[in-house]
């Protein structure tokens, strides 16, 4: 009883099959798992030519790379941004309120 291993490995015969045929694949069109659901529920095509799309979650840079000083100023912009939406949605909410309390004063006057 011979022991196969690494060393006598290309004595043995070999009991497996070659692909002749050409191969079909495309250079650089390899996806991963979550890319290719990703395009399967957005409703692109799965294979063939990979299309560019915009992705909502490429928009923020890492802050893996960037030095302090564009950290700070990138705060600063969210920081900003967070007060004007803050005081855009206050303001909704002092209009609705200014004009429910006008209704309720036209319907305590009509009637």
């Amino acid at each position: 009883m011979k022991i196969k291993n690494s060393l006598n490995a290309n004595t043995f015969e070999k009991k497996y099959k070659t692909f002749s045929q050409p191969s079909m694949t495309v250079p650089d069109q390899t996806m991963s798992i979550r890319t290719i659901l990703e395009r399967y529920s957005r409703g692109l095509p799965i294979g063939g030519r990979t299309d560019e799309y915009y992705d909502e979650e490429d928009t923020m840079p890492d802050y893996r790379t960037l030095d302090l000083t564009e950290i700070a100023d990138l705060q600063l912009e969210v920081k900003e941004t967070f007060e004007k939406h803050r005081k855009k949605v206050i303001n909704n909410v002092d209009n609705s309120v200014e004009n429910s309390e006008r209704v309720e004063k036209q319907d305590e006057t009509e009637s």
